[in-house]
């Protein structure tokens, strides 16, 4: 407006400003200078307008970045609550199947507790799948680097799986006689999730053939590239269908579903496990005449041909011609306390119980100085005093100072990424996680008891 005013006078006067040339000049100065300032007054109302509108959207955008981290930080805490309360039952219900195996049963009994130990395994790994699917959207997934022998570990695999396929007639043969670096640096139990996951589905959907796994290594000077490859004369998919296969929740079809079951994670999960590690899975399928799994992974060398092994731990028979040890477990579910103190029974051991972190801690202090307990076993999530602050009391020396430096192996059902390294922030010295495996369960107890047998039962 301003301007368009400046414009009207300047042209009324022109008249004027013809006989007069010295206020024409004035006149084009005066209406230039006013253009200028009205432009740089716009071009300065628009900046502060840009201005504000980017001071909101970076308002807008924290606001929603803090609404995210929210909820992530709240998918986690929800992750790592489901984990603790799904595992728990589970590692009751298991636990008790198989110190009931152990009792005088009849043959049918005993088929009984088989058929009722292999669904409880089967819905743990359905639980697994589900909770590796939802670590590996949260970014929660970590590769572990440790020195193991990749050829033993596949043997290893088939031999453990060769009864599935026995059972529905299927020949599963294995060659490994291009893997010419055994011994690799990388996460075992991940590789092994893989392989197991590719093997299951090869045995489960095939009727009639065989399976066929072959592993091959190349290396450079610094790296082993792995491969593997899974191949079986099962039904086979189509391609449509196998655009879809490593998708979340999805098989080749409804009906598939239906008769093999599953969750439809296991692939998208060995898929993102292979990235993770530096490789890749694809599959080459024809429907009707079978599928071709393969898998490439890239492993750091082992130096040594065969890295310093911890001494093999047995299984000790109570003597009374060595020292004997007390053990204090901290539970308090009461169906885990009876299957821990039955796996310890099972072994010639024997424990006392506390069903709280405050418990625990009045029994370490009035423990004899003669009689210390020599290993305590800590479960983290309980009410009054948990785990965790338990131990650190124990660190502190509430408990005397003959408990400092008891060893203490968490034995939670916290599964998540960061449990084990919470529980070693806190003092404890190692970590078993619910549901108990026995033979892991007393293999870390004797490693931690190396010189201490059982009391004589």
């Amino acid at each position: 407006m301003l301007t368009l005013i400046v414009f009207c006078i300047h042209w009324l006067t022109y008249p004027i400003a013809r006989h007069y040339p010295t206020w024409l000049q004035y006149g084009l100065l005066f209406g230039n200078l006013v253009n200028l300032a009205t432009y740089l007054t716009y071009a300065m109302l628009a900046l502060m307008a840009f201005q504000q509108r980017l001071l909101q959207a970076e308002q807008t955008a924290l606001k929603n970045a803090e609404k995210a981290t929210q909820s992530s930080k709240a998918k986690s805490e929800f992750l790592a609550n489901m984990s603790h309360e799904i595992r728990t039952p589970i590692n009751g219900v298991l636990g008790m199947l198989e110190l009931l195996k152990k009792t005088s049963l009849s043959e049918d009994q005993q088929h009984k507790i088989t058929m009722a130990l292999r669904s409880g395994n089967s819905l743990l790994s359905i639980i697994n799948d589900i909770l590796d699917f939802s670590k590996i959207e949260a970014g929660k997934i970590t590769i572990e680097k440790q020195a193991f022998n990749i050829k033993q570990l596949l043997q290893d695999i088939v031999e453990t799986m060769q009864h599935q396929a026995d059972t529905k007639g299927l020949s599963v043969t294995i060659n490994t006689s291009q893997i010419h670096q055994d011994w690799v640096v990388g996460d075992e139990s991940r590789v092994r999730q893989i392989i197991v996951n590719l093997l299951g589905n090869a045995i489960k959907f095939t009727e009639r053939g065989a399976v066929a796994i072959s592993a091959s290594t190349k290396m450079d000077e610094q790296n082993v590239q792995f491969e593997c490859e899974i191949q079986d004369t099962g039904i086979g998919i189509s391609s449509d269908q196998a655009k879809k296969l490593f998708s979340a929740f999805n098989q080749a079809d409804a009906s598939t579903t239906r008769k093999y079951g599953g969750t439809g994670l296991g692939l998208v999960i060995s898929k993102e496990l292979c990235a993770l590690m530096g490789g890749k899975l694809s599959l080459e399928s024809e429907l009707g005449r079978g599928s071709t799994f393969n898998f490439q992974l890239t492993f750091e060398k082992s130096h040594a041909e065969q890295p310093p092994q911890a001494p093999a731990t047995t299984i000790s028979e109570p003597s009374t011609a060595q020292p004997t040890c007390r053990i204090l477990l901290v539970e308090d579910n009461e169906i885990n306390q009876l299957v821990a103190e039955g796996m310890l029974e099972d072994h010639g051991y024997a424990c006392e119980m506390a069903e709280n972190g405050e418990i625990a801690l009045t029994m370490l202090v009035n423990a004899s100085t003669t009689a210390p307990y020599d290993l305590i076993l800590m479960d983290c999530q309980m009410p009054i005093m948990d785990g965790y602050a338990c131990t650190q009391a124990i660190r502190a020396g509430k408990a005397g100072d003959k408990h400092k430096l008891t060893p203490i192996i968490a034995m939670t059902a916290n599964a998540m990424k960061g449990d084990r390294e919470k529980c070693i922030a806190a003092g404890m010295d190692d970590y078993l996680t619910k549901p108990l495996d026995e033979e892991a369960f007393i293999k870390m107890l004797q490693q931690w008891l190396p010189s201490l047998t059982p009391p004589p039962q």
